[in-house]
């Protein structure tokens, strides 16, 4: 691999009728040629990346899908760690929402999924702030479904319990993010950056089978109002279900009421799969 620049093209022979002076140039054919530059020479677009650590070259490929290439780069962990070393900041207008984070690009789904949808059809899905304070420090990632038209599927495993969380629209999916596997803390630690779940694309653009790829999912204004009520609602579940435990009560909740990211430490196993039920299992998506 030569990488061209100008200082190389002054000396070299292979873009010149000086070609045939070059010892592999003449082991590689029979005759002299007279053509105006070595006919061994392939010229390849190539791309690298400037941020990580080693310098790899990638051939460039107009129909290949980079996430480089798209706003989908933000998912990149090198580009995470190096634009943002303190962690991703919000954007413009995306307060939390009673201490949940909710950036106001992203499409939700009311059992707690997110989609981010680039103008190319390229997606990123994920879940949401408030499932990822329920779960903690999850200690696996397993997922059941992750190439092809499917709807994403993942098992979390969190306090030892197995979480199954189904996204409730049908998708083209390129595959999962399988950092997870081995750091599956990210899911709860960077939800909306390196914890996301699935990738894909729409080749049709932003519409599958002639429906929007975001209908039934909530955005900006609708779907702060949402998950405000669903905090009050999550939290009121959490102090009946802990009602007869007052010293345990207040550990799960923080300062003004909200669930803390220690909550499932004080459910019980059924407990907590009730709440998990109620709020963020697949039939939690048609209930409300």
């Amino acid at each position: 691999m030569i990488v061209q620049s100008m200082v190389q093209t002054r000396f070299e022979r292979c873009t010149s009728s000086d070609y045939p002076n070059c010892p592999v140039a003449r082991d590689g054919q029979e005759g002299v040629s007279t053509q105006a530059r070595c006919p061994f020479l392939q010229d390849l677009s190539m791309q690298y990346c400037s941020a990580a650590p080693t310098k790899k070259y990638i051939p460039y490929n107009e129909t290949h899908l980079s996430r480089c290439e798209s706003n989908r780069h933000r998912y990149c962990e090198t580009y995470v760690t190096t634009a943002q070393p303190e962690g991703p900041a919000l954007e413009s207008g995306s307060d939390p929402v009673e201490g949940i984070a909710l950036p106001n690009r992203l499409y939700y789904s009311k059992n707690h999924f997110w989609l981010d949808l680039d103008e190319d059809g390229s997606f990123q899905i994920g879940i949401d702030g408030l499932l990822a304070r329920v779960l903690g420090s999850p200690q696996q990632v397993t997922f059941l479904a992750s190439h092809g038209l499917t709807r994403p599927e993942v098992v979390i495993t969190s306090s030892g319990i197995d979480f199954h969380a189904l996204f409730p629209t049908v998708v083209s999916l390129i595959g999962p993010n399988a950092i997870l596997r081995a750091a599956p803390d990210l899911v709860s630690h960077d939800p909306y950056g390196s914890g996301w779940l699935f990738e894909g694309v729409f080749q049709s653009g932003k519409t599958m089978d002639g429906f929007a790829v975001h209908e039934g999912l909530l955005n900006g204004k609708d779907a702060r109002t949402w998950m405000k009520t669903e905090v009050e609602r999550l939290t009121a579940f959490v102090l009946q279900r802990t009602s007869r435990r007052d010293s345990e009560r207040m550990m799960s909740l923080n300062d003004g009421g909200v669930i803390g990211p220690d909550v499932l430490k004080h459910l019980s196993r059924e407990d907590a799969l009730c709440l998990f039920n109620e709020f963020f299992s697949p039939i939690a998506n048609l209930r409300r």
